[in-house]
């Protein structure tokens, strides 16, 4: 469970088994989403469980439980570009973007970064926005290596 640290009357409740964080726009937003993922996310894990321990599937079982998890994990994305996109004015929207970035394309990425508010993209003060920034400098400007690797196996064939 995240904490975020902002103006409010924040409320930690750790005496059930939901753990959860409120008082706060980004602390009850982060509770809200972590209780809608929770559902989806413990399926998927108990499917990757089954399809890891379980030596007794058949090859149609196994691929059965592969397309669960890949429709799972498209469903799990689905929700996550939705609260992004419905709160990235939030630091729970922009803390979010950084865990899920690799989702959206750059077009979106970069299209999410203009909404997010003035105060958040101080970066000073605000490494989440810095974060992102490096993401989208990495996407538009990838370092190839193919070079270093060609170096290399020239290298490792001079020695033999």
């Amino acid at each position: 469970m995240l904490l975020f640290l902002e103006g409010g009357n924040i409320t930690a409740d750790i005496a059930n088994e939901k753990f959860s964080i409120t008082g706060t726009k980004s602390n009850d937003l982060s509770t809200e989403l972590q209780e809608a993922l929770s559902g989806p996310a413990g399926e998927m894990q108990e499917k990757q469980l089954q399809l890891y321990l379980d030596t007794t599937l058949t090859e149609e079982q196994r691929q059965a439980i592969i397309t669960e998890l890949q429709t799972t994990s498209e469903k799990l994305a689905g929700m996550a570009k939705e609260f992004i996109n419905g709160n990235i004015e939030t630091m729970a929207g922009l803390f979010m973007l950084i865990q899920c970035a690799d989702i959206f394309t750059n077009e979106e990425l970069s299209a999410l970064l203009d909404k997010v508010p003035e105060e958040n993209k101080d970066t000073t003060n605000n490494r989440l926005f810095y974060i992102l920034q490096e993401i989208q400098e990495q996407r538009n400007n990838p370092q190839d290596f193919s070079d270093y690797f060609k170096s290399m196996e020239t290298d490792s064939t001079a020695t033999e």
